[in-house]
Parts: C-alpha cells; structure tokens; sequence
C-alpha cells in the first residue's frame, strides 16, 4: 500500500484522524506525521508517534516551520510532492464560521489536494 502523510496539529480533530486510520495505516509501506510548527500545538506530534507504536506502526516526524502562506500552502505542497499516496488528516477543527469566512487547511485539502484525503472529525 502507499505511503500516508498523517496531517498532525495536537487538535482532538487530528487524534480523532489518527485512530480512525489505524487499521489503515498498518497497511502502508511508510507513515510519516506532518506537523507545521506555530508554535501553538495542543498534542505535540511525539505523542502521535507513541500512540502508532502501540500499533507496530513506527512513523517518520517531520516537522517545518510555518512559513508565508500558512499551513494550509504547506501540507498541500507536501501532499503535491509526489512521496505520499495519501493524506490522513482531522477536518474542520475551528467554527465552521472561521473556516468559511477564512479559509483554512481542510477547505484547502478538499478543494486542491491531488491525492486523497482521509478525513475525520
């Protein structure tokens, strides 16, 4: 199977992702956790990891630093990459208010992203 991108903000709409993709992600050749750093992560993505372990699962961290654009231009650039067959991710963690007037990472995923994408909520 594929390679997963695990899209990690720390929210509980992330961990809700996570374990709802764990039968899944066992199936995948590689599982990577994505985090773009703001410094305002809930769950810090070493929790993340710990609880895949409990799985045998054993993904790779990556984490960047917020740039220009947000994370909403960075996860779908990782998604665009090529390296990932697809992307598990937690949707609408903000008022659905926010996410409408703002725009936000999930819009951008369901509307933009060229792999699919594992959602939860």
């Amino acid at each position: 199977m594929a390679t997963a991108l695990v899209a990690w903000d720390g929210s509980p709409c992330a961990a809700a992702a996570l374990r709802a993709a764990v039968p899944m992600l066992r199936l995948a050749d590689q599982v990577t956790l994505f985090s773009v750093d703001d410094g305002a992560m809930a769950s810090p993505i070493e929790d993340a990891a710990t609880y895949l372990s409990r799985y045998d699962i054993h993904p790779v961290i990556r984490r960047i630093e917020v740039q220009p654009g947000g994370a909403p231009k960075q996860l779908l650039a990782a998604a665009a990459s090529g390296q990932y067959g697809y992307v598990v991710m937690g949707g609408f963690g903000h008022l659905r208010f926010t996410e409408a007037l703002f725009g936000g990472v999930t819009r951008t995923m369901l509307t933009s992203s060229p792999i699919p994408v594992f959602l939860a909520h």
